[in-house]
Parts: C-alpha cells; structure tokens; sequence
C-alpha cells in the first residue's frame, strides 16, 4: 500500500494504490476521510502513481505492463499505455507534456501524454529493473535500479 498527495484549495486528494489493480482518491478532512473514486482498470498491482502539478489528472503504473492517465475531475480513463515491461516507476516531464516510464526491461522510455505514443528509448541500467524515476525542471533524469 501506498500513498500520494495532491493539494487542491482547501482539500487534499489522495491517490492511493492497491494490489487489486485500483486506484483510489480520498478527501483528507481534519476529524474524517471520505473516499470520491475508485478507478479500476489495471490487471495487476499499481506500482507508482504521479499526480500532476494541478491535481486535475494523475498517471498510475502498473506491473501488468500498462500506465493509465486518470482525469481527477470525472475520474476515467484519459489514456492508456501498453509496453512489454513490468513498469515500476512513471513520472510527468516539468512541461508536463510528457511521461517518463521505467520496469523490468531496464528502459527509461518517454511517451507523449495526449496521445500515448513512444517519443524515445533508451537504456537506463545494464543489469537491474528501473524501480525509481524522477526528472528535475532542468530535465535531469535520476533514477535507482535494483
């Protein structure tokens, strides 16, 4: 289990991620939480979830080889992602134009966040999955492997 914040005015989202393939959204109150969604599309365990700088949408990674953009608003499905990888790790770009994915095929790839399609790949690690991703605003890609 594990959890991910978002602020929005005068309430916090949380998405979290389960082993049952969703992902859900909470409202944080000072004395209660109520949960507002639960997205359920992936068929495997949520590894990573992001949640984009305006708390509109958020991307979750899955190791049943899919990333899924969530709109926070209706909460469906915007996009979906499918690579032959286990993803661990997802993160937007600083632009927020794009994602970066990494998993067991030991790639950093970048994809294009309105339409889903592969802008580039390369390799991340000769010898371990890509368990953890991040890019600065300089876009410096860091990332940790196991």
């Amino acid at each position: 289990f594990s959890a991910f914040l978002g602020l929005r005015r005068k309430e916090a989202v949380v998405s979290t991620q389960s082993t049952g393939g969703q992902v859900r959204v909470w409202n944080i109150f000072p004395k209660r939480q109520q949960m507002k969604a639960a997205m359920k599309e992936h068929k495997g365990v949520v590894t990573c979830i992001k949640i984009r700088k305006e708390n509109k949408e958020c991307v979750s990674a899955s190791d049943d080889g899919t990333c899924i953009i969530w709109d926070l608003n209706r909460f469906v499905r915007n996009q979906i992602i499918f690579a032959n990888t286990l993803f661990k790790a997802v993160c937007y770009d600083p632009f927020e134009s794009q994602l970066l994915t990494g998993g067991s095929d030991r790639k950093i790839s970048y994809w294009e966040t309105l339409d889903g399609s592969q802008i580039r790949e390369m390799e991340g690690s000769a010898d371990g999955s890509i368990n953890g991703l991040d890019i600065s605003r300089h876009s410096s890609v860091s990332f940790s492997t196991t």
